[in-house]
C-alpha cells in the first residue's frame, strides 16, 4: 500500500511538530478509518495515527453484512476475496445450537470472512482519499493542551482540538484519558490465518 500524502507524511524526527488538526484519531483499524473518512469528507482536518495498519488480524476477519453496508459508500466489498458464512454453530459443553445467518451483505452473504490486511487497507485508502493525513507512528502518550489535545508519537507530536480513541480494547487513549476496561468487561477470541 502506498503511503497517503498529507501534511504529516515527511515528519520522521522525534522532535517534529506537525500542523494542528481538528481531530486526531488514534487507531487505523475499521473504526478509526471510518471515523477519519466521515470527518474528512465533512471538511475536518484529520490526523489518523497508527504505526501498524493495515495488518493481518487472524481473529478479526468476520465482517457482517450490516458492517459492509455501512462502508459501501467508501469501499467496494466485491473488490477483495471473501468467504461467505451462511450458518454459525455455538457450542457449550455438550450442547450445540446452529443458526442461519440471514442478514445478507452486498454479495448475498450474512457474514463474510475477509483478509483484514485487504479490508483495513481499503478503508485506510478511502480515509486518505477523503483528505485524512496518516501519521505512520505509534502513539506513546497523550495530554490535554490549550484548546484540545497533544498526542505524542515516536515520530513527533500531533495537536488537535478533538481526540478519538479507536485503538482497540487495550486502548492507550482510554488508559491515559479515562480508565482501562475492567477485566470482566473483556472477551477472549482466537483464530487462525489459513493460506
Amino acid at each position: 500500500m502506498s503511503t497517503p500524502k498529507g501534511p504529516t507524511a515527511n515528519c520522521q524526527s522525534s522532535s517534529c511538530q506537525m500542523p494542528r488538526f481538528d481531530v486526531a484519531i488514534v487507531g487505523a483499524g475499521p473504526a478509526g478509518c471510518r471515523a477519519a473518512y466521515r470527518l474528512a469528507r465533512g471538511g475536518a482536518r484529520v490526523a489518523l495515527i497508527d504505526g501498524s495498519h493495515p495488518r493481518e488480524k487472524p481473529c478479526g476477519g468476520g465482517v457482517t453484512g450490516r458492517a459492509l453496508e455501512l462502508v459501501r459508500d467508501s469501499i467496494d466489498a466485491a473488490a477483495f476475496e471473501a468467504v461467505g458464512i451462511e450458518t454459525a454453530t455455538f457450542v457449550d459443553g455438550g450442547r450445540a445450537a446452529t443458526m442461519r445467518l440471514d442478514e445478507p451483505d452486498l454479495n448475498g452473504r450474512g457474514l463474510a470472512v475477509v483478509a483484514r490486511r485487504e479490508f483495513d487497507g481499503a478503508l485506510l485508502r478511502a480515509a486518505a482519499a477523503a483528505g485524512a493525513s496518516l501519521v505512520e507512528s505509534r502513539m506513546i502518550a497523550v495530554d490535554r493542551s490549550i484548546g484540545g489535545w497533544r498526542v505524542f508519537t515516536r515520530g513527533g507530536t500531533v495537536d488537535a482540538g478533538w481526540l478519538v480513541g479507536a485503538d482497540g480494547p487495550n486502548s492507550l487513549v482510554r488508559r491515559r484519558v479515562s480508565q482501562p476496561f475492567r477485566r470482566q468487561d473483556l472477551s477472549v477470541a482466537s483464530g487462525y490465518d489459513q493460506r
